[in-house]
């Protein structure tokens, strides 16, 4: 996999994986419990983080 970033420099694809993990590691720890609060059920607020999280991931691959 080549990675380019905006001015076309080949960059390290291990950084952008770690941060994405470690986000997805945060929001799946404390988005359900936050949104809990606000009355959503267990269930819905794993979900809603994950897709968060994904949606997230997506977008800021498509940026580099």
């Amino acid at each position: 996999m080549h990675l380019r970033n905006r001015h076309g420099v080949r960059i390290d694809p291990v950084p952008f994986v770690v941060v994405v993990r470690l986000v997805f590691m945060l929001l799946l720890s404390f988005g359900p419990l936050y949104e809990q609060t606000l009355g959503l059920p267990l269930e819905i607020a794993i979900a809603l983080s994950a897709a968060v999280c994904t949606v997230v991931a997506v977008v800021r691959s498509g940026m580099q």
